[in-house]
């Protein structure tokens, strides 16, 4: 029977020891188990990060979009408002009615001003030329901004 050379049993000889098989059974494959694990856990917590953050993104422009559509909403009622008032007064009223409507000069920055169906300048506030040119270029305007 041959024997193997001392040099080959060398070599294999320390991995057939107790600590090097406990090492490689256990040890080892609980370490790369539990660098998986945390990985793993480190991908699904940056997922469901980010999926929060776009949702609570998404909460916030909706809800400012929200604000946004009720503000508009209400300077178009208060227009509405003013052009029904209007609908019903005399062209000798008109001034007096804008100047009770001074609430709306917020809003509007350039004023507010009545016009024909034809389009001439009944009475206005705030900007006179800038009323005046636009009643000349005979474009339907409602309220300046």
């Amino acid at each position: 029977m041959a024997h193997p050379s001392k040099g080959i049993q060398r070599l294999f000889a320390p991995w057939r020891g107790f600590l090097w098989q406990l090492f490689v059974i256990t040890i080892l494959p609980l370490t790369v188990l539990t660098v998986v694990i945390a990985f793993g856990s480190l991908t699904v917590h940056q997922h469901a990060m980010r999926t929060l953050v776009g949702e609570r993104d998404e909460r916030a422009v909706r809800t400012a979009a929200a604000a946004l559509e009720e503000q508009l909403q209400h300077r178009q009622d208060a227009l509405l408002g003013l052009a029904m008032l209007a609908e019903n007064a005399s062209p000798d009223e008109f001034t007096q009615l804008l100047a009770n409507s001074d609430y709306l000069l917020d809003d509007f920055d350039a004023g507010l001003a009545l016009l024909t169906l034809e389009g001439s300048l009944h009475s206005y506030t705030g900007d006179q030329q800038l009323w005046e040119s636009l009643a000349e270029q005979g474009k339907p305007v409602i309220g300046g901004r």
